[in-house]
């Protein structure tokens, strides 16, 4: 009895892995993140589950029993194959032969025994669903003629009523799958926008305070922190009016996104204070990144000046206390005159090494402050 609970519970377990990957992408799908594997495996299962349903409807013999547990067994087999399957690596249309299985299943039993699944075309209809909704537009094109083929198969041969029905059907699968495809894309574009709104802040064009807690979360050991504070900020919207402190600080948002190393970070994370992060950068190169901004943005901005603090991120210590570090860095800056750079570690001077960092040779025109990035 024991060995047979054991079992059972392998059974489950192994189940589990299976099925709750794909559930999962079918919630995600609900809400507008379709995965295009684990919607190929429910495409699988339920073109099975409806040839299974309905061929004991058809009063298959021997042989077409014989050919239903066969092709069972070796869809069964590519759906386990595309658990182990590592799909990052694959080109995104690899995903492509879950529909063509289906097509190659419903052929076998064509052949094994025609006139078996005849009234189980219909299946078709799913796998262009399913190219829609995964494929971009267009791919329709390409799967008609496996389908084409498979039609004209599972029906016994052309004929002229057989062509009539190919031809409606092939219109119907092409245009479910081309708006299919249209409105996912939209769908997408409309999703990446809006989350790209979310987390960037409208003046300054870096990311904003949310999007913030998200990328420091996923800090590592040796990344470094930079925050950046304009200096005597109050005073110049007092003299020179908030439109002018607002423009200040969109130049600067346009710097940080210019003048930053495409692996480097930036975000909005205070009124006139901007953070920076720095992956595997050391202090002593973030002193020679910090003196490159400075360069910069006294040529773009003359007479507005920043300072700023600058701490590490350590195992012994938590994100949190790494930027209070790197505070505490930008107050000794203030204390100092403004216009220059500290570290937490009293013992490192500012102005350290401020000799050229990898990536900062050149100094910004005014003019690059309109030319796209990449960060």
């Amino acid at each position: 009895m024991m060995a047979v609970m054991r079992r059972g519970g392998e059974v489950r377990r192994a189940a589990d892995r299976v099925l709750s990957p794909m559930f999962a992408g079918l919630a995600g799908s609900l809400t507008g993140e379709l995965d295009a594997v684990v919607a190929g495996r429910l495409l699988l299962l339920g073109a099975g589950a409806a040839v299974l349903v309905s061929a004991p409807l058809l009063h298959p013999d021997g042989r077409g029993w014989t050919a239903l547990v066969v092709v069972s067994a070796i869809m069964l087999g590519v759906l386990a194959l595309s658990v182990v399957m590592d799909w990052s690596r694959r080109h995104p249309r690899a995903t492509l032969v879950f529909p063509a299985m289906v097509c190659v299943a419903l052929i076998s039993l064509s052949v094994a025994r025609p006139g078996l699944v005849a009234p189980l075309t219909g299946v078709l209809t799913l796998c262009f669903a399913y190219v829609g909704l995964t494929q971009p537009p267009g791919t329709s094109i390409w799967a008609m003629s496996p389908a084409a083929v498979t039609f004209v198969t599972a029906n016994g041969g052309l004929s002229p009523a057989i062509t009539v029905r190919l031809v409606i059907s092939i219109l119907v699968w092409v245009l479910l799958a081309e708006l299919l495809s249209r409105i996912t894309r939209r769908q997408t574009t409309l999703t990446i926008a809006l989350r790209s709104a979310a987390h960037t802040d409208v003046l300054t064009g870096v990311a904003n305070r949310r999007d913030l807690q998200t990328r420091m979360s996923l800090a590592l050991p040796g990344d470094t922190v930079i925050i950046c504070d304009l200096d005597l900020f109050k005073e110049l919207n007092d003299t020179r009016g908030h439109d002018a402190g607002d423009h200040v600080l969109a130049d600067f948002g346009a710097l940080l996104r210019v003048g930053l190393r495409e692996r480097d970070y930036c975000a909005r994370y205070g009124g006139e204070e901007f953070l920076l992060l720095l992956p595997a950068t050391t202090t002593a190169q973030a002193y020679a990144v910090l003196e490159r901004l400075h360069q910069n943005w006294s040529t773009l901005q003359p007479g507005v000046t920043f300072s700023a603090g600058i701490a590490t991120c350590h195992t012994e210590r938590t994100t949190l206390a790494t930027l209070s570090a790197a505070d505490r860095a930008l107050y000794r800056a203030k204390a100092a005159g403004r216009n220059t750079d500290r570290a937490e570690s009293e013992s490192v001077a500012a102005g350290h090494d401020r000799g050229g960092a990898p990536g900062f040779d050149l100094l910004l025109h005014p003019a690059d402050l309109h030319a796209p990035t990449g960060s």
